[in-house]
């Protein structure tokens, strides 16, 4: 026992005979973890930006919910590809449809268009969905967008501006049958309401 106890002992004070060794090993680690932190730092300090500027570029993102500037922000236009595919499809297959945004299409194919205009994958043309599922998924935009197409701080504007056209119409009609309808539209809506009446099953009171 006493020869382990001396052989610990000796072991000991040769430890603290070369503490300023050891320590200094130490501080050396320490320093090349410093070297190593700070140099990372500066690294990501400079990568962060681009990283950030890449990330709001991206296009790899739900359109859905997403505000018009910052469609503009990400695709470089104000104009929602998501509108124009759906309206240029609808226009071309659906004039002729019954009911185009009045009946509704199955929930789970309307889901799936949105997750595909969301993944930037969508391709109408090649898959070609019922008008009904188009339609459906362009209302479920319009509905998601933080703010309306009219936009709230014009909203005023467009009301006023509706009216005084209101208030035309009804001279213009008051002029020509001696009365004014509660909702009057123009020659031009009404040619058109008309022209799909028959295919479209539009009740009379459509078409003014």
């Amino acid at each position: 026992f006493e020869n382990f106890k001396d052989q610990f002992a000796i072991e000991t004070y040769k430890f603290i005979a070369r503490e300023k060794e050891f320590s200094t090993l130490l501080v050396s680690f320490i320093e090349k973890q410093h070297h190593y932190h700070q140099s990372a730092y500066e690294v990501l300090e400079k990568a962060l930006p681009e990283l950030n500027k890449l990330l709001d570029s991206t296009i790899y993102q739900p359109v859905f919910g997403l505000a018009i500037e910052q469609h503009e922000k990400v695709f470089g236009t104000i104009e929602s590809f998501v509108i124009t595919d759906c309206c240029n499809y609808i226009e071309k297959y659906g004039l002729e449809s019954e009911g185009i945004f009045r009946l509704g299409a199955s929930t789970n194919l309307v889901a799936r268009l949105k997750s595909e205009f969301d993944a930037s994958v969508a391709n109408l043309e090649g898959e070609k969905p019922s008008v009904d599922t188009v339609a459906s998924c362009l209302k479920l935009y319009l509905r998601e967008l933080p703010e309306p197409l009219l936009t709230y701080k014009l909203q005023e504007k467009f009301v006023l501006a509706t009216q005084s056209l209101f208030e035309i119409i009804c001279q213009n009609r008051a002029k020509r049958q001696n009365t004014c309808y509660n909702n009057p539209c123009t020659s031009i809506t009404e040619s058109i309401l008309c022209q799909f009446k028959i295919s479209n099953k539009f009740p009379n009171k459509n078409c003014c």
